[in-house]
């Protein structure tokens, strides 16, 4: 996946919570999760290969659509898929989802990127399309 990619799902897809994440780290400090275990990175990188595919669907949006909810929490599939992840790795690793906590690890298949996951957004995301779903009903 392009830097540009990355950088797009990051404020595509977590913009709404910038601003919330951003006053909870003021008030307490980040916790930064490093991960070197084979199985934690194994975990930590469905979550991520979820929220790739996710970024990829976004980048298929109608360029006025794109960037906006409607289009993040339009791919139901891949939603589900995400949220299955992150459910299947915050029940092995409950820590990964406390508050201004950071969980990170080197790419094994290549041992110069490294992938940062901040699940309480990623917590706070998928609730919200969970909202706009019900909404939508």
């Amino acid at each position: 996946m392009k830097t540009s990619s990355l950088a797009y799902v990051l404020g595509a897809f977590f913009i709404a919570y910038a601003s919330s994440a951003l006053t909870q780290t003021q008030e307490q400090p980040v916790r930064n999760i490093m991960l070197t275990e084979t199985r934690d990175i194994a975990d930590a990188a469905t979550v991520n290969l979820a929220l790739s595919v996710l970024v990829k669907d976004a980048e298929s949006c109608n360029p006025s659509t794109r960037g906006t909810q409607a289009c993040a929490c339009g791919f139901k599939v891949d939603l589900k898929k995400l949220k299955d992840a992150y459910n299947a790795a915050v029940a092995k690793h409950p820590g990964w989802k406390e508050q201004a906590t950071v969980v990170a690890y080197v790419d094994p298949a290549d041992k110069q990127s490294s992938v940062t996951l901040v699940f309480p957004n990623i917590k706070r995301q998928l609730a919200s399309c969970s909202q706009a779903a019900s909404k939508a009903k």
